[in-house]
């Protein structure tokens, strides 16, 4: 019996201590986890940003962040260190230290190659890819890669501890430049100020993760997967990590290209670099032909009113005539069907709005540059139809035009009307004589917001959307299009998106107020009852004052004469409208006999 007990102590205190393990360990494992990690917040400009307040910001803030939100983590940012020289900010050079002696956890901007393997914790995925830019002053033209005997005796600024190094000795090598010399810097601004300021080098060679405002850049080099990378001592986080920019990257795809166009913004130069022959050519022929559509409001269209040709791709055209010289001269049309059949004999070298799409440009015998804009679909039907997806409608197309081509390949509607421009197209569905049409969502949401389209509706279709070129014609100049093409590479993508929503907004403010009421009209109803409320209410007010105003003259008029009854005064007043002499009551009258 007593052993019996003591067994059943022995075994109620194994259970207790079971018991104490087990509530102990996860404590401590959600201490572990919410423990902050360290990131090395080193300095440069766009991707590591601190402002005289401490806030933070940049590329790989807001990729941080947004890891964060699948990992759970909190962060404690590093950006300051000490050294005998006092407090700085920390750099790349000191933040690589710090990572690999495990006093950081993490830092962005990682290259990874297999010196660096063996140091640091790579993810599976990279968050981006990233080239290298050999750059120089944008008001230097001396140097240049079409000709690398201009490179001799370059001295390039380099970012020290970047791992890029031996390829631009290797550029420069299988390009025959022996005489050369690198120099390194701690620090972005470091490298931007011996380059601009006191000219101590010649050109950078760094990572396009950057600001290269007021720089004209040489050549792009060597695409590489760029990634946050982890110190050893950290591997378990390293697959939480891992997963979170997976799937940052599948679910957000767009989100590293936004935060790109975000915080590294090319500024182009006026002075945009042209060999020589492209030069020449510009002198030659100053002038180039182009073919447009009259009727593709917002993005192309022929203003009446001013006798200009407006819109995306004019303003466009108009920045690239800056960049080069060039003058652009509008061929005339009726329709873009008949500007594209009348290429030739109009001797079109340039169509300004162009599917981008090579069998359509095969085609049409042209050359696409490259895109710059992505252009949304929607449908625009008649309210009676009951089914918009039903393949027995008769749908309204335009003549000759990239949209309506996609449309034949891709849908399997059986009964097409063709008219000339997009404008008939939709008057055709409002009239009933077609049942749909198909035309990009910022020219359908401008024409529906017109008054006397109310008969119609609207949806946004996902599998028809496209790409817009412009488009080069086979016959003119090689060297045109290498114009065309460097000139539209060197706009940043900042002066694009000024374009497209200058234009856009300049339609929605040409809406009228019945376009206004039509669309808006419980909005138009409760601004009419507050409208109506409030002058009302001043009818009602404005009647109240002016009966005060007359009880208030009452009162002073009895308030006078009972003053006056107790006196000897005698007043009187005279009335200018009737011409009378009036004595007031209450004043003293007295008898005044004449003679």
């Amino acid at each position: 019996m007593y052993r019996f007990s003591l067994f059943r102590k022995i075994l109620c205190f194994a259970a207790l201590i079971i018991l104490i393990v087990s509530t102990l360990s996860p404590s401590y494992a959600d201490e572990v986890k919410k423990s902050p990690i360290k990131v090395g917040f080193f300095e440069l400009d766009g991707f590591n940003d601190v402002d005289q307040d401490g806030n933070l910001s940049g590329y790989g803030y807001e990729y941080l962040m947004e890891i964060s939100k699948y990992t759970g983590w909190k962060y404690n940012f590093i950006y300051y260190t000490e050294d005998k020289n006092g407090k700085h900010r920390l750099t790349y050079y000191e933040a690589l230290d710090l990572l690999k002696q495990g006093k950081i956890d993490i830092m962005g901007s990682m290259r990874k190659t297999p010196e660096r393997s063996d140091l640091y914790l790579y993810p599976i995925f990279p968050y981006n890819i990233n080239y290298s830019c050999l750059s120089a002053a944008s008001d230097n033209t001396k140097y240049t890669c079409s000709d690398f005997s201009s490179l001799d005796g370059v001295v390039i600024g380099t970012f020290r501890g970047s791992s890029r190094d031996d390829e631009i000795k290797a550029f420069l090598k299988e390009n025959g430049v022996k005489n050369y010399s690198l120099k390194a810097y701690d620090t972005m601004k470091q490298l931007k100020k011996a380059l601009l300021k006191t000219h101590t080098i010649d050109l950078i060679y760094a990572n396009n993760f950057r600001s290269i405002e007021n720089e004209r850049v040489l050549v792009r080099l060597n695409p590489s997967p760029y990634y946050f990378a982890m110190s050893k001592n950290n591997r378990e986080n390293l697959d939480a990590l891992s997963s979170a920019v997976e799937q940052i990257e599948v679910n957000r795809p767009l989100f590293s290209k936004k935060l790109l166009t975000k915080y590294f913004q090319d500024s182009y130069s006026s002075q945009l670099k042209l060999s020589p022959e492209e030069l020449q050519y510009i002198k030659s022929n100053p002038v180039v032909r182009v073919a447009y559509d009259p009727y593709f409001a917002p993005f192309e269209y022929y203003d009446k009113s001013s006798g200009r040709v407006c819109g995306i791709s004019a303003d466009l055209l108009r920045l690239i005539s800056k960049q080069t010289g060039l003058k652009f001269s509008y061929a005339p049309t009726t329709s873009y069907d008949s500007a594209l059949k009348n290429a030739k004999k109009n001797h079109i070298q340039l169509i300004a709005t162009f599917g981008s799409d090579y069998k359509w440009a095969e085609k049409h015998h042209s050359r696409l540059t490259t895109s710059y804009l992505d252009l949304p679909v929607s449908a625009i039907y008649n309210k009676k139809v009951k089914n918009y997806n039903d393949k027995s409608l008769s749908v309204a197309v335009e003549k000759g035009y990239f949209l309506t081509e996609k449309l034949k390949r891709e849908k399997l509607y059986t009964h097409y009307i063709y008219y000339d421009t997009l404008e008939e197209c939709i008057n055709a569905v409002d009239k009933g004589d077609a049942d749909i049409t198909f035309a990009s969502t910022y020219s359908a949401d401008y024409f529906l917001s017109h008054s006397y389209y109310s008969n119609l509706k609207m949806f946004t279709t996902y599998d028809l959307n496209y790409e817009i070129s412009l488009a080069v014609t086979n016959t003119s100049d090689d060297l045109l299009y290498s114009i065309i093409n460097k000139s539209l590479a060197n706009i940043p993508r900042r002066s694009f998106d000024d374009i497209f929503y200058k234009n856009i907004l300049f339609y929605k403010e040409n809406a009228s107020l019945s376009d206004y009421i039509t669309l808006h009209p419980y909005e138009f109803m409760a601004a009419g009852s507050i409208l109506g409320a409030l002058l009302l209410a001043g009818l009602v007010s404005l009647r109240t004052a002016k009966h005060n105003a007359k009880q208030e003259k009452y009162l002073n008029d009895e308030r006078i004469n009972l003053a006056l009854m107790h006196t000897n005064i005698s007043l009187w007043d005279y009335d200018f409208k009737n011409k009378l002499l009036i004595q007031p009551s209450g004043s003293k009258k007295y008898l005044v006999r004449t003679s």
